[in-house]
């Protein structure tokens, strides 16, 4: 299980100012909103937002595609002109692949975009910047536009095929790396090799803001049920995410080879399509599209059991924290970080080979057929948040990291 450190609340209130004088937090895929349903945007704005109520003596900038709305934040768009924009198209498009042109990160919209904010800061960023990047492309593209500043390279996840070498660019650009697993920070350094990775390593997990999660009382959730097409005994089975490595196809494979008592609704968030369909005579899916945080905070307790059937490789998901924090019963695959936020058998239980449908079929059979088995889970499943995901605590490690860095410039 994952650790983290625990300090009293005097030490929390009276910790170490933030020694950097300013503070880059960049994300180039989406713009950084703490009320946002998506996970990496969320923890960054969130990770600024802390920081600049806190340390007034150090600028935080939030830099990303459009403009954010963080109080005490200062933003920077990144953006493209109409030249920029068309030539990323041409070199993505089957035109440019006919033209010899080679489709890579460097090539994107989102690189591209996140190299012109960065480089607004080429004259005055010193040894007393900090730029905290949660991808490969910003991490390795941070060290060389702004060579004197300290790189924390955040990883929320592995390399796909071919992007080995941006990974090893990312590593070795960086002052200090932060792993919200175990799992992460080991597969990581075997992909890379010793000799390729030198920055210090903290293993720092998600978290999640508890004054965002709101319980409803049981008429709220009987109205959320009904507003989004679920009967009173329908049996609901949550399911977080659009990406194939989440796992859909086998959740709802699971579903339909299975066995139920009552008919069972998987109901998933993620994508612009909404769609409802049946799986079998007991089991259906129900797909709600893109929703708000606060609407996939009432959706979440409209679900007696949640699904994590990562088939690729999970890190620290985010939905996992969330459902464990409504006391939802998970069940997991044993992929990434997965395991060291479920403790197999007491907050939840594991299954050990991600695409075995039968396994998954088999679990959820047994969860939703023991109101009591599936409760006790879940109330577990909710303790182990409040020890292992408290936002003071990650933030104050958080400090400790960024201060380190400039420490050691």
């Amino acid at each position: 299980m994952i650790e983290t450190l625990c300090k009293s609340e005097s030490e929390l209130t009276n910790a170490q100012p933030l020694l950097a004088k300013r503070l880059l937090v960049v994300y180039e895929n989406h713009p950084l909103e703490t009320t946002t349903a998506r996970a990496v945007p969320r923890l960054l704005a969130q990770l600024a937002a802390h920081f600049a109520s806190t340390d007034t003596a150090t600028e935080v900038i939030a830099v990303g595609p459009g403009n954010t709305n963080i109080d005490g934040v200062r933003s920077v768009s990144a953006t493209l002109g109409l030249a920029g924009r068309v030539r990323c198209r041409i070199r993505g498009s089957r035109v440019g692949r006919s033209l010899g042109f080679r489709p890579t990160v460097e090539s994107t919209a989102p690189y591209q975009r996140a190299r012109e904010a960065l480089k607004q800061f080429t004259q005055t960023a010193d040894e007393q910047t900090i730029v905290i990047a949660s991808t490969m492309a910003v991490a390795a593209l941070a060290k060389q536009v702004l060579p004197r500043a300290r790189v924390v390279y955040w990883i929320q996840s592995l390399p796909r095929l071919g992007q080995e070498a941006l990974a090893a660019r990312a590593v070795a650009g960086a002052d200090a790396i932060v792993a919200p697993s175990h799992a992460i920070y080991a597969d990581l350094f075997a992909l890379i090799c010793r000799d390729r990775f030198p920055p210090p390593v903290w293993t720092i997990p998600n978290w999640i803001d508890q004054s965002q999660v709101k319980t409803l009382s049981r008429e709220q959730i009987a109205e959320t049920r009904q507003r989004i097409g679920l009967a009173d005994d329908d049996f609901a089975v949550m399911h977080v995410g659009r990406a194939p490595e989440k796992g859909l196809q086998i959740a709802k494979t699971a579903l339909a080879i299975g066995q139920f008592q009552k008919n069972t609704v998987l109901v998933t968030i993620g994508g612009a399509k909404k769609e409802r369909g049946r799986l079998n005579d007991r089991a259906e899916f129900l797909q709600l599209g893109w929703i708000s945080l606060e609407e996939l905070n009432a959706v979440y307790q409209t679900c007696q059991l949640g699904l994590v059937p990562s088939v690729w490789w999970e890190n620290c998901p985010l939905a996992l924290i969330e459902m464990m924090s409504l006391g939802i019963c998970p069940i997991g695959s044993r992929v990434g970080g997965i395991p060291e936020m479920i403790d197999h058998g007491k907050s939840g239980l594991i299954v050990d080979a991600p695409n075995d449908v039968d396994a998954w079929a088999s679990a959820i059979q047994k969860l939703a057929a023991d109101d009591e088995l599936r409760n006790r889970l879940g109330h577990q499943a909710s303790l182990s948040v409040q020890h292992q995901f408290d936002r003071q605590n990650i933030l104050s490690r958080w400090r400790q990291v960024l201060n380190t860095v400039i420490a050691t410039a």
